[in-house]
């Protein structure tokens, strides 16, 4: 039978209480090899609860951003095309019209077809969607902001009925388009109105929704090809000749319209830019917060495996003892 004194008991207890340790010790950084992480990052004397969380948020906000950004890239992207197909198809009618006028009707009714044409085609490009978003109507982005080609032909047949002379139907037609409050605002534009809201793509930057369908270039292009396709579906009933000079101040009128889809293009650009920019700032800003984040949450690996088979070889030497402790007989105790 074997005895232990009350000093072999300590012993006893000790070593257990080391074992314990010992094996929590392993436990741990077994499991932060595996994951590459702190187990106790948060309660580390060497870290900070509200830090580790500030970081935390910071990624999250930067997160939404980022999403905001590339959302609103693509609504800019989607409207950059539509803007640049309206404008290069206007600027090759509009040439082609006015070298036309005068090889009469035989010669123009090939293009005053095209123009009808890119008048449905133009407000389809401005009533595209994204998603559930229709990207040229602002804030009531879930209103198609134009309506349909048919139905404004159809108020604007209302508005010019009976108007026979050249100029004052170029004219209503004109202030159909242009003038605030008139048929465009009342009837064909059904986006938002006013100021829209900035749209925040970074901390420091944000930026508005871009072009709306009822800019001035958009309303001066349909004003002018509506005013062909009236002439080309024999609407307007004046004489050929009256006919040929509302053609050729459409016509005139297209290259000038074109030049302002250009700078419509260019203003998209620079916001595309913007966001560009913005974008590349964020990711700068998240990997600066993810690295410190890193520092403070991720293990040293070759740290850890040293101090690992550290805790392996204490282990070893602890059951050494252990062992040679248990096999201890009374006789031997009293020798």
């Amino acid at each position: 039978m074997q005895a232990l004194g009350i000093s072999d008991l300590l012993t006893s207890l000790r070593n257990r209480r080391q074992n314990s340790f010992l094996n929590s010790e392993l436990n741990r950084l077994t499991l932060e090899i595996s994951s590459g992480k702190r187990s106790d990052a948060i309660n580390n004397s060497s870290t900070n609860v509200s830090k580790i969380s500030s970081l935390q948020n910071s990624i999250s906000l930067l997160g939404s951003y980022q999403e905001t950004a590339d959302t609103l890239a693509l609504e800019q992207k989607i409207k950059s095309d539509a803007v640049e197909t309206i404008a290069s198809s206007v600027e090759g009618l509009g040439a082609s019209l006015l070298s036309s006028t005068f090889g009469g009707f035989a010669v123009l009714d090939p293009l005053l077809k095209d123009a009808e044409t890119l008048f449905d085609s133009s407000i389809g490009l401005l009533n595209t969607r994204v998603g559930e978003k229709y990207v040229f109507s602002g804030e009531n982005s879930t209103t198609p902001p134009l309506a349909s080609s048919d139905d404004i032909i159809i108020e604007l047949q209302t508005t010019t009925l009976g108007i026979t002379d050249p100029t004052l139907f170029w004219n209503s037609v004109d202030e159909w388009f242009t003038q605030t409050g008139n048929g465009f605002d009342s009837f064909a534009y059904q986006g938002g109105q006013g100021q829209q809201t900035k749209i925040s793509v970074a901390s420091t930057v944000s930026v508005d929704d871009g072009a709306l369908a009822d800019s001035s270039a958009f309303r001066e292009t349909l004003r002018d090809l509506s005013v062909i396709l009236l002439v080309d579906t024999g609407y307007f009933g004046g004489s050929d000749v009256d006919k040929l000079q509302l053609i050729e101040k459409a016509s005139t009128s297209l290259i000038s319209s074109q030049k302002k889809l250009v700078e419509v293009g260019a203003d998209i650009g620079r916001l595309q830019s913007l966001i560009e920019a913005a974008n590349a700032a964020n990711a700068a800003e998240d990997f600066s917060i993810k690295k410190a984040l890193n520092e403070i949450t991720n293990v040293d690996v070759f740290e850890a495996a040293s101090e690992l088979e550290s805790i392996q070889t204490q282990l070893e030497s602890l059951y050494l003892v252990t062992a040679k402790t248990s096999r201890l007989s009374l006789s031997q105790y009293l020798r």
